[in-house]
């Protein structure tokens, strides 16, 4: 009869186990600063944000993102004890930390008002304008360009890309330096459409692939596997689409 209860307990604690699910495991992920459409802080929304999210749920993991300025992240990395830093280049090394495939491309170039009729297709016709650069653009963008502001007639380079379209149509830049997605982001969501003016793009700069870096060997090919299978599927280019398009 003892045999029995025991028995019965344990059939009853499986079920009810069974009945609640597995609870998911949670990883932390290192993700920069706010650059709609591809990181959207206030709601944890952005595109790579949403593959990120998806792929590791595929394995039932639940994922949790601490935003930090791109110069920082291995120090919020390590501060924090994290798991993931969500935006590396493909040949970034740092000791115990494993590279995913490239997974999202940006497209930085260079864009300017119609008015101005300037005619430029490398980064040499920058000289002697004003130009306003995302953050950081010296260190990811090439030597040719890094050799080229050298002669512009004012330089900058700014967290908020959103000021950058706007000193653009407020003429205070002649010439801004930002990714195409970033920029159609925030044409498509001015409030005030009196502000924007008639503009041209100029394809001065390669795509460039991004990776994420990983503590943990096997939640990257972990998630390598299931972007692989996100893009086979079509949900890949279907979350893409969802902001972009």
């Amino acid at each position: 009869m003892r045999i029995k209860h025991w028995v019965s307990v344990a059939v009853l604690s499986f079920s009810f186990l069974c009945s609640m699910g597995v609870s998911a495991k949670k990883v932390s992920v290192i993700a920069s600063l706010p650059k709609p459409p591809f990181i959207i802080e206030e709601n944890g929304k952005g595109l790579q944000l949403e593959l990120m999210r998806e792929a590791l749920a595929h394995y039932n993991i639940d994922v949790e993102f601490y935003h930090a300025p791109g110069g920082r992240n291995i120090t919020a990395f390590q501060r924090l004890n994290a798991d993931v830093i969500l935006n590396v280049r493909p040949d970034y090394q740092y000791p115990a930390l494993y590279l995913s495939k490239p997974y999202v491309n940006y497209q930085n170039v260079a864009i300017s008002l119609a008015e101005n009729n300037f005619m430029f297709n490398s980064v040499e016709g920058l000289t002697n304008k004003v130009v306003v650069a995302f953050q950081n653009a010296k260190r990811y963008l090439d030597q040719d360009y890094n050799s080229a502001i050298d002669y512009v007639i004012d330089y900058r380079e700014i967290p908020d890309q959103k000021k950058q379209v706007e000193m653009l149509f407020l003429r205070r830049a002649e010439v801004i330096i930002i990714d195409i997605a970033i920029f159609n982001y925030y044409l498509k969501h001015f409030s005030n459409d009196l502000l924007v003016k008639p503009h041209k793009v100029h394809y001065l700069f390669e795509k460039s692939t991004f990776s994420a870096a990983f503590k943990s060997e096997k939640l990257r090919d972990d998630f390598d596997k299931s972007i692989d299978t996100m893009r086979k599927n079509g949900r890949y280019q279907k979350i893409i689409n969802q902001y972009i398009q």
